[in-house]
């Protein structure tokens, strides 16, 4: 494609431009094919310019100007602008025997020939084809162009217009796996609903290709909206049947009023105070928070006695205290408190 002007084409390198004057003579404007080139794939990539839509024409100027700008704006792609003409082969004229000869219709006829002529001989398309350029399909008739009189290979992606290809114009089956390309089914090309469980095929549904899929011997990371691996499940269970004995602490925690205590045991902890005294019992209350302050506490249990002649007074409070928080025992009696036992139980 050396050659940047002809007869019947003119192309151009220089796109920083916005007008292209293409000069050739042409029947009419329809004739007129202007296509935008990126020649660095093997083969040139060609894309059809929609006049109107990429740029307006001219006629008496015989000067192509691009919309919106340089021809360069209308895609990085390209590198080349190419217009050209295509005259059809169809007759345009019809001589009839005694019909009148008019200078119109000979002009017409000699200039149909002479334009198909030099469309060919300088590859107006510059596509390295030789004979015929185009053919208009006026000049085609219904069903002429048939599976078998089309070449291998020859339908490609730029000889196809826009959403051309149509749910109606594909045949039962004929897409198959073979014939998608890798990644070209996005989750936006796919209907809602459509993958339905009888679409997809038995062992299609690996590990690999769910999404969100926890891994972790320990669960970290686990939610509501992920699932597990057996695998996972199976090293969780098992490490936790292997927790430490259930172990009755008792006489191990202070005594003192007030003494605030973490549960650090990692599981719920039942914890026990026990007292004893010559005489009334005010209070034993059981306090319990997440927060080592103990702000935010919750009262969970609560005694008081009065002690009846020589008879001394006694009383316990049980509760459970989550894995992490804190608790306190507070008391008051009215005489020395005799005994105390405070006591846990790991659960």
């Amino acid at each position: 494609m050396s050659t940047t002007s002809g007869k019947s084409f003119k192309q151009i390198s220089d796109l920083t431009g916005t007008t292209l004057t293409y000069g050739f003579e042409v029947l009419s404007s329809d004739d007129i094919v202007v296509v935008g080139i990126n020649t660095t794939p093997d083969p040139d990539v060609r894309t059809t310019l929609v006049k109107d839509t990429h740029y307006t024409l001219n006629t008496t100027t015989k000067t192509l100007t691009s919309i919106g700008g340089t021809w360069a704006a209308l895609s990085a792609d390209y590198n080349l602008i190419r217009a050209y003409r295509v005259t059809t082969a169809a007759a345009l004229v019809d001589f009839k025997s005694g019909g009148v000869l008019s200078e119109s219709d000979l002009d017409t006829a000699y200039k149909q020939a002479l334009f198909v002529a030099q469309e060919v001989s300088e590859d107006a398309a510059g596509t390295g084809a030789s004979g015929l350029q185009s053919v208009g399909e006026a000049a085609l008739e219904a069903g002429a162009v048939t599976e078998g009189k089309i070449g291998a290979n020859a339908v490609t992606s730029t000889k196809i217009a826009d959403d051309a290809v149509v749910a109606a114009k594909i045949a039962d089956d004929a897409v198959t796996a073979a014939k998608v390309a890798d990644n070209a089914v996005l989750t936006a090309a796919i209907l809602n609903d459509a993958v339905v469980t009888d679409k997809i095929a038995d062992d299609a549904v690996t590990f690999e290709k769910l999404a969100d899929v926890l891994d972790s011997d320990t669960m970290s990371g686990a939610s509501a909206t992920k699932v597990a691996t057996s695998e996972s499940i199976k090293a969780y269970t098992d490490a936790r049947a292997g927790d430490p004995a259930r172990v009755y602490n008792s006489l191990v925690h202070s005594t003192v009023s007030a003494t605030v205590i973490q549960n650090t045991t990692g599981r719920p902890l039942w914890t026990s105070f026990t007292l004893l005294t010559t005489d009334n019992l005010d209070y034993l209350i059981l306090e319990i928070s997440p927060n080592a302050d103990m702000s935010s506490l919750t009262r969970i249990g609560q005694i008081r006695i009065e002690a009846d002649g020589n008879i001394d007074s006694g009383g316990q409070v049980t509760g459970i205290v989550p894995a992490g928080w804190y608790w306190k025992y507070t008391y008051s009696g009215s005489a020395t408190i005799t005994e105390k036992i405070h006591s846990s139980f790991t659960l």
